[in-house]
């Protein structure tokens, strides 16, 4: 969001407060959802074999869905534009028996996704989820934040 709430550089909107506020909200709800019961045998068989791009997997939301996405054994592409924190991530991932390939681009660049999404597939052979976590955290008083109608 810019200082005087217009349009960033990529021409999107940025959220309201309040937007900002259910988005988090639900993305919470979601991880408790996915990490309060062990993925069932029925449930793991569906999705195992699954190849899921995650953008913004190096931390957070995304890591977190990385966690759930690998326990039920799908095979995980992660995006970050942060190589050290990205080969982290894997790395971690990899320590629980998870299948995870780092892929850096930086997706608020057009020209970068098109890119990315390619050479998941050519790793991987196809791509049958895309979770699109990527963002930027504006981190101020509330005071600072511009208000949005």
């Amino acid at each position: 969001m810019t200082p005087t709430g217009r349009a960033g550089k990529n021409g999107a909107r940025p959220l309201s407060i309040l937007g900002k506020i259910a988005l988090v909200g639900g993305a919470a709800y979601a991880i408790k959802t996915l990490a309060s019961r062990a993925p069932a045998a029925k449930e793991t068989a569906k999705w195992r074999g699954k190849t899921v791009l995650i953008t913004g997997g190096s931390r957070g939301l995304g890591l977190a869905l990385a966690y759930e996405f690998g326990a039920r054994g799908c095979r995980l592409a992660l995006n970050a534009r942060d190589e050290q924190e990205l080969s982290e991530a894997c790395r971690r991932l990899h320590e629980r028996g998870v299948e995870a390939v780092p892929f850096v681009a930086d997706i608020s660049r057009s020209g970068e996704t098109a890119p990315l999404v390619a050479r998941v597939i050519e790793h991987f052979g196809s791509l049958d989820v895309l979770v699109n976590n990527a963002g930027e955290i504006q981190v101020a008083p509330l005071r600072g934040l511009a208000h949005e109608h």
